[in-house]
């Protein structure tokens, strides 16, 4: 019946709050400081080093640390700020942990984006306002 979807979204999604929150935490607190650390590119580009890399070009190519992947990153904190502004008043122990996320995700975007990231092509800032208009009509 489409007159109780109200009735069920009112109902599930208190109770999906200490997920949504967890998961939050755990974005925060442990996976911004495993993208400081590197491990994946770090390991693949041993291996390809070691044993692949045959040419100074390939050589030079396994050392570059490549591009940030917008893709996969964007998606995942689009969906954290839709997590907190649904959850913010039926969970509010969600609030500091976006505060947490958002804090040390600029930290750590800032330093990944100025120091390790190489950028493979320059959109001039018209990511921003595609991104603005997805965060207003979710």
């Amino acid at each position: 019946q489409p007159t109780e979807i109200i009735n069920l979204l009112g109902t599930s999604i208190p109770k999906t709050g200490t997920f949504f929150t967890t998961f939050v935490m755990l974005r925060s607190l442990t996976l911004f400081p495993l993208q400081l650390l590197r491990l994946g590119p770090l390991v693949v580009s041993t291996i390809k080093l070691k044993w692949l890399a045959i040419t100074p070009r390939e050589r030079k190519a396994a050392r570059s640390p490549g591009a940030m992947d917008f893709g996969t990153t964007a998606p995942i904190d689009l969906l954290l700020v839709l997590l907190g502004c649904v959850y913010a008043t039926v969970a509010p122990i969600i609030t500091p942990f976006m505060i947490v996320f958002f804090g040390v995700g600029l930290v750590t975007y800032k330093y990944l984006l100025f120091y390790v990231y190489m950028p493979a092509f320059e959109g001039g800032g018209q990511l921003f306002p595609v991104l603005f208009q997805r965060v207003m009509v979710a």
